[in-house]
């Protein structure tokens, strides 16, 4: 998972809370997804919702998931 995030972040799949982290971040982050946090996943579709908290200046969110493969990454959205 990759997040650029200003400022708290919460990521949850179909409803089950898989990421959270205070604070803001100048670079995309990347965030290894443990076995738990697959387990929220079904095959087919999937929600996600990302929820980001500002208390003072700009406010922005960016979150996506990538698969490694090799030297690069491959992004993906909706059904796999």
């Amino acid at each position: 998972m990759l997040l650029h995030h200003d400022e708290d972040v919460e990521v949850y799949v179909n409803g089950a809370l898989i990421h959270r982290a205070r604070g803001h971040v100048t670079a995309y982050r990347r965030i290894e997804l443990t076995e738990q946090m697959r387990a929220s996943f079904w095959r087919g579709a999937n929600t996600v919702a990302v929820h980001c908290l500002q208390t003072a200046g700009g406010q922005y969110i960016d979150a996506g998931f990538a698969e490694d493969s090799g030297d690069s990454h491959r992004f993906f959205a909706g059904n796999r």
